[in-house]
């Protein structure tokens, strides 16, 4: 992810792993089925650092002092580890099945791809 960042641009890239993992989200929700629990895990697992290490690159960049954004980011990403299970949990109580939380958490990804690819701009 950080070779897409030099070449398409911080958040272009940010977006590209965003809905990158949307999409492995997405298919853990629709089917159920080896094929697609590995097509998932590829998607997540070859996503998931990558997103993390660009959204800090693009804090970084920008004018001025970094280190107030990286903290912002740091203690929106624990609230969102807080909050995120909790979330699915109770989505998880009210429909007892996974794909509710699913498709919030995908849903959430794609707005983050969203924004970030309308800033790039």
């Amino acid at each position: 992810m950080g070779a897409l960042g030099a070449r398409w641009g911080i958040r272009r890239a940010y977006a590209a792993a965003a809905l990158i993992e949307a999409i492995g989200v997405a298919v853990s929700a629709l089917w159920l089925t080896s094929a697609t629990v590995i097509v998932s895990a590829v998607f997540l697992g070859g996503s998931f650092m990558g997103l993390t290490a660009l959204g800090l690159m693009a804090a970084r960049e920008g004018g001025g002092e970094p280190r107030g954004r990286i903290a912002l980011m740091t203690a929106a990403f624990s609230v969102g580890q807080i909050l995120g299970p909790s979330f699915a949990g109770y989505l998880y109580d009210r429909t007892g099945s996974l794909a509710a939380p699913s498709w919030a958490a995908a849903a959430g990804l794609a707005i983050a791809a969203l924004l970030a690819f309308r800033q790039h701009r």
